[in-house]
């Protein structure tokens, strides 16, 4: 019993705690919630929480030191818990224990100010020790159903299928960054949603879902979900054996807003979100018997891991993007996902030529050319066309190149048709129109590249933001090409705009480079204009 001179405000916590507990949140989620209405340390809280009293921990923290070499007294674990207020830091050593004892990660048991006090050894130290899996409502602790009968030697789903990934834990560290959260941003997120629901049992609803699908980011989408739709997918995310028909139409919901949102504003607003979310279909598919709703998951999961390859490609993770097209790439095979298979191996090859590795953008375009035979699609093989025609562009193959954009100009259906897969809605008449621009521009053909990046500009979709910057870039590239340097500083304002409000890291780049070919004319008041308002873009950033 917490007992230490706040009798009312550790009864309230542990009352408040009882029944966040009862909804399945984690003690980390709780301490959160407490957080809004008690002024304490994390530290604090969480023993407030779990309703223990200051000798009580102590007790067993000195327990798990039988030799006594760092016995820790009472008032010394009040001392950390006052920390940066009054008292003093706590120690490294104590934080890991303290984080097993309350079933959570160290780092949860500190605010960003106090981790950031520690030095680099200090703070890996920290970050390694992570008891979350102790907490009996972590998502990873419900129970699996029973094992299939042909596994063998008790081996689990993730090892008969690679593609299901190595979990978050061995997860590269640019994509656990990207994917992590903090308290701070637990509290900022539970704030949001009070704004947005004022029904109690709603809000708690819609805060778990969104913490779960990345925090703030995660909210916007499971907001624009229908009460009935929340509760059911709650359900999913205590349980995982709890998926079933109308969870997968609501994951496909899920990711076709996703991939509207990257569209107008980029992949920082959906990364950490489709990475949570890509790991709790991860997590059902592990606990799954093979079954006609197994096959419907492992579709979720291989697009979900194709879009979460394009956004960390988009944000220049490349070594990150690749592995999650892979293991994309081998789920979709393992159900015959043909269509998926194709865009895969399209993506792939997007990246490969964007980064200038032609012989693998050519292995990728010819794989994704033999997939779209089978698929059915014409839409899909126009695109893998538009594919093939950038990589022959590269490696200056003219004639090659003029027969791909053809072809992908006879296939491209005016309207979606039944075997078109409904991710690629963007694939439209300005798309290959615009994607022929840029392999003019590429073979030296400026004048035509000019001549079509209108009618590819003009029919773009605003919406389709990234598209339309990287339309422009064409353009402008085409004017400097023509030695009109005053209109290309003109349009690189346009791009400048876009890049401003769109986070794709590649969009950003070629402005930049765009801007490089410019240099020689910096005099120019066109491209001083220029200067000055990407420079007043920056500022207003900061």
């Amino acid at each position: 019993m917490a007992t230490d001179g706040h009798s009312g405000d550790a009864a309230w916590c542990h009352n408040r705690a009882r029944e966040l507990r009862a909804k399945g949140f984690t003690w980390a989620q709780v301490v959160d919630v407490l957080a809004l209405d008690r002024k304490a340390s994390p530290l604090r809280l969480h023993r407030l929480a779990h309703n223990r009293s200051g000798t009580d921990v102590v007790d067993e923290i000195n327990q798990r030191d039988p030799a006594n070499t760092a016995a820790l007294r009472v008032q010394r674990l009040y001392d950390y818990e006052m920390w940066p207020d009054g008292g003093r830091r706590p120690s490294v050593w104590t934080l890991p224990v303290l984080a097993r004892i309350y079933q959570t990660s160290a780092r949860r048991l500190i605010t960003d100010a106090v981790y950031a006090s520690y030095g680099p050894a200090d703070q890996g130290n920290l970050d390694a020790a992570d008891f979350s899996h102790l907490d009996a409502n972590h998502p990873r602790r419900a129970a699996a159903p029973p094992a299939e009968p042909a596994r063998q030697g008790g081996e689990d789903e993730s090892a008969r299928r690679p593609w299901l990934g190595p979990g978050q834990a061995a997860e590269s560290d640019e994509v656990t960054r990207l994917a992590s959260s903090t308290s701070e941003d637990s509290v900022a997120l539970f704030r949001a949603v009070v704004q947005l629901e004022t029904e109690p049992q709603r809000q708690e609803t819609l805060f778990r879902l969104a913490l779960g699908m990345g925090g703030v980011s995660g909210l916007p989408l499971v907001h624009k979900l229908s009460p009935e739709e929340r509760d059911r997918l709650a359900g999913v995310t205590l349980d995982p054996r709890r998926a079933d028909a109308s969870t997968v139409q609501i994951f496909k919901k899920l990711t076709e807003m996703c991939r509207h949102l990257d569209d107008a504003r980029g992949p920082e607003t959906v990364i950490r979100a489709m990475l949570h979310y890509r790991a709790l279909v991860a997590e059902m598919l592990r606990d799954a018997a093979r079954t006609s709703l197994w096959q419907s998951l492992v579709r979720v999961y291989a697009e979900l891991s194709q879009f979460t390859g394009w956004l960390l490609y988009d944000v220049g993770h490349y070594a990150a993007a690749n592995r999650h097209f892979q293991e994309g790439l081998a789920a979709a095979q393992e159900v015959r996902d043909i269509g998926t298979v194709t865009y895969i191996h399209c993506c792939l090859t997007h990246m490969a030529c964007f980064r200038g590795e032609i012989p693998t953008a050519l292995d990728h375009a010819f794989a994704a050319r033999g997939w779209a035979s089978q698929s059915g699609s014409p839409l899909l093989a126009s695109y893998t066309e538009q594919m093939a025609a950038w990589a022959y562009s590269l490696e200056g193959w003219e004639v090659p190149t003029a027969k791909a954009m053809l072809r992908a100009q006879k296939l491209l259906p005016d309207t979606l048709g039944e075997a078109d897969p409904p991710y690629l809605y963007f694939v439209d008449r300005g798309f290959t129109v615009g994607f022929g621009v840029g392999c003019w521009l590429r073979l030296d053909r400026t004048k035509r590249a000019l001549v079509e990046s209108a009618d590819a500009i003009a029919l773009t979709d605003p919406l389709l933001a990234r598209n339309r910057g990287f339309r422009l870039l064409d353009r402008a590239g085409a004017l400097i090409a023509q030695r009109e340097f005053p209109e290309a500083a003109t349009v690189a304002l346009e791009i400048a705009d876009l890049a401003a409000r769109h986070s794709s890291a590649r969009l950003s780049r070629w402005l930049r480079n765009l801007r490089d070919q410019m240099q020689p004319w910096a005099a120019l008041p066109e491209v001083q204009l220029l200067d000055e308002h990407i420079a007043a873009q920056h500022q207003a950033a900061w």
